[in-house]
């Protein structure tokens, strides 16, 4: 009798476990282990279990023996051929990446809150930090946080829609979210302070203009000099941006902006990878 064989594929949201040679899944599920778990014991009999990276490659084969213990292939036999892999592999369609856009909205939120959190935070340490240090050294400060706390929270959300997302430890995946990330960082948060909404401090301090409620005469009757009330006034500003503004000629100016935008990009993508590599894995 004929071994029956279960391919275990990315379905709408979540896996499925497909009978070899039938379109309509057996079961569906909302994750890849219980749907290992339900191929495993699909029948009593002995069976092949593919299973399948989200991308429609094989990451693993399994023969199930009547008692429902599993035996990977690649534990067994070494690694599966090339051609059988080519062959079970022509049995399911490939299909490709699917975005879980809840997750992605939640990291993005969640990136969102932590740049809020630490501009609050930068602000009180450039308070702080501007008795004690010169006019220079806290602009440079100031410009080392924004673009610090820009790059941590892109990172912290790209991690977050990892955490969230059942995906493969091939490279595509990550990448592919951590672009989304600093793409709707990119457009998103402009708008949102276009539209009135203050991300900074001013969310919270309930400023009439959404700005901060701390006048230019409070910062100089606390003693801050001119250039100090700029840099301060500068990490209150009630307009948002990803990439920090640089000052300079406009030859420097340009490629510095490059340069932090392949670094935002590079913060966004290095987060979800982290976030893969955190997650435990989803086969027994």
């Amino acid at each position: 009798m004929a071994t029956d064989t279960f391919h275990v594929v990315t379905h709408d949201d979540g896996w499925a476990v497909k009978r070899q040679g039938e379109s309509d899944p057996t079961s569906t599920h909302s994750t890849q282990k219980e749907a290992v778990e339900a191929a495993v014991g699909a029948e009593d009999d002995v069976h092949q279990v593919v299973i399948h990276k989200r991308d429609g490659q094989i990451r693993d084969v399994r023969t199930v023996d009547g008692n429902g213990e599993t035996a990977s292939n690649e534990q067994s036999n070494g690694r599966t051929s090339t051609e059988t892999r080519r062959t079970m592999a022509e049995t399911v369609v490939s299909t490709g990446i699917r975005i879980r856009w809840g997750a992605v909205i939640a990291g993005f939120f969640m990136a969102l809150a932590a740049s809020t959190t630490l501009s609050v935070l930068g602000m009180c340490l450039a308070l702080c930090l501007s008795y004690v240090m010169s006019a220079d050294a806290l602009q440079v400060f100031v410009g080392t946080w924004v673009a610090l706390a820009m790059l941590g929270s892109l990172f912290f959300g790209g991690m977050i829609i990892s955490r969230l997302t059942v995906g493969e430890e091939g490279p595509l995946e990550p990448t592919v979210y951590g672009a989304i990330l600093w793409s709707l960082f990119i457009f998103a948060v402009p708008a949102i302070s276009a539209l009135g909404m203050n991300m900074g401090y001013g969310a919270l301090s309930g400023g009439s203009d959404g700005g901060v409620a701390i006048s230019t005469e409070q910062l100089e009757e606390a003693g801050l000099e001119e250039e100090q009330i700029s840099a301060v006034q500068g990490m209150m500003s009630t307009e948002q941006s990803v990439i920090p503004a640089f000052e300079g000629n406009a030859t420097e100016v340009a490629w510095l902006t490059f340069a932090a935008i392949l670094l935002s990009l590079g913060a966004a993508i290095a987060g979800s990878f982290f976030g893969a590599g955190l997650r435990e894995p989803t086969t027994a």
